[in-house]
């Protein structure tokens, strides 16, 4: 048993649990398994790991204090080998299991708690806190050595502090959604406002059954890697790219939604899941080559349906309620001022129209809806056959149907 400046660790020998079990657990039980981590323990004869969860996305491992507290420092014991896999994670904590409130994220600027002493980690956010969770931000195992947690009993000045604490971060939460009809939905870990007067029912179920872009979230899940840049083209609600900011960081993701109004609702979702840093743009992109014969601005039917909104429909068209002038911007210069490698494109139809002259040498990942619908089945084998001369390969293990992966150097 190891202490922390003479106090008694909270977590020791407490209830726990996690996401899920695998071949790797130690324990056919996700509650078995997950005991391992705060027995005591912190190197194994017969094994690296104390748990281990399946590869999943956002998978999480918790421990039940058995009463609330106000928690000073967590010290995390990450798996010697395979230490990476943990990168980015959260530390999270509740009091009811219902209501979680994120104390603590790290970047993965570096990582963390290999070593012999693990990673103390001090928690500075105000919390009452009796279920404390580590969850890794992104798809992969999570596998902990040990985590000890100390803290104290709640005093009048901590249950102050988190009150307040706990006002600011509702008011925040209804801030992204004032004077709106609607609800936050969870998709994942992550949590989207649906406005119940402006999205049509069609879209509310798919945000409310978590099926919203499901195959383009599970390509990312699996082509992106943390060191990647991301420039995503059509940005919607911003599920697309906060998956990938949950992979690869908030810095490394940009944005671009000819749609304004929609852009707001996806600004304010990051604002909500804490990756405020996403950089967004209202633009209509167009390839370089095309630039000299492209007016400043462009107009952009709103449908809607949001994820019909496009260009070249009129305000006669039955789904459009509005036409807007939006600016219009190089795809090679965002390219080039992002320094992005991975492209990730859904502008229903305009797709081929974009990047049939698009240069594209600094990319080395596409992941692409299609639409015969919009586009036309001739543009759309165009664009497939230009990405082939360009040098991209299709993964067909990560496409189906209309979404598909493009890699350079397939093997």
């Amino acid at each position: 048993m190891v202490h922390h400046h003479g106090a008694d660790d909270l977590a020791l020998g407490r209830p726990a649990e996690q996401s899920s079990a695998c071949q790797w657990s130690a324990a056919g039980s996700t509650r078995a398994d997950a005991a391992f981590v705060v027995e005591g323990i912190i190197d194994r004869p017969d094994r690296e790991y104390a748990n281990h969860t399946a590869e999943e996305l956002f998978p999480w491992w918790q421990v039940d204090l058995g009463d609330a507290y106000r928690i000073d420092t967590v010290r995390l014991f990450n798996r010697r080998t395979c230490a990476e896999r943990l990168a980015r994670f959260s530390i999270l904590a509740s009091v009811d299991q219902s209501n979680w409130m994120t104390i603590y994220r790290h970047d993965g600027t570096s990582i963390l708690g290999a070593g012999d002493d693990g990673a103390t980690i001090a928690i500075d956010r105000p919390n009452l806190s009796r279920y404390v969770r580590v969850r890794m931000d992104g798809f992969g195992h999570l596998h902990l050595r040990a985590v000890q947690i100390f803290g104290h009993r709640p005093d009048r000045s901590d249950s102050e502090a988190f009150a307040a604490f706990a006002a600011s971060h509702s008011a925040e939460r209804d801030a992204a959604v004032a004077g709106r009809t609607g609800r936050m939905l969870n998709i994942g870990a992550l949590k989207v406002f649906a406005d119940e007067e402006r999205y049509s029912p069609p879209i509310i179920r798919s945000l409310e059954d978590g099926g919203y872009e499901a195959p383009e979230r599970s390509i990312l899940y699996t082509a992106l890697r943390p060191q990647d840049r991301v420039l995503e083209i059509g940005t919607a609600v911003g599920v697309l790219s906060m998956t990938a900011a949950s992979i690869v960081g908030a810095e490394n993701v940009v944005t671009y939604e000819a749609n304004p109004y929609i852009l707001e609702d996806a600004r304010r979702n990051f604002g909500v899941n804490g990756l405020g840093e996403i950089r967004s743009f209202n633009a209509v992109l167009q390839a370089r080559a095309k630039m000299a014969g492209v007016p400043p601005t462009m107009p952009f039917a709103v449908s809607r349906d949001f994820w019909a909104s496009r260009l070249g429909a009129t305000i006669d068209d039955p789904d459009i309620v509005d036409v807007v002038d939006i600016p219009t911007a190089s795809l090679e210069d965002a390219i080039e001022a992002h320094r992005a490698n991975f492209l990730v494109c859904d502008i229903e139809g305009g797709e081929a129209d974009l990047l049939l002259q698009a240069d594209l040498r600094s990319i080395d990942t596409i992941v692409i809806e299609t639409h015969y619908w919009a586009a036309g089945k001739r543009a759309i084998s165009d664009l497939v056959r230009k990405f082939t001369i360009d040098g991209f390969d299709i993964d067909l293990d990560l496409s189906a149907h209309h979404v598909s992966c493009f890699r350079r150097g397939l093997c």
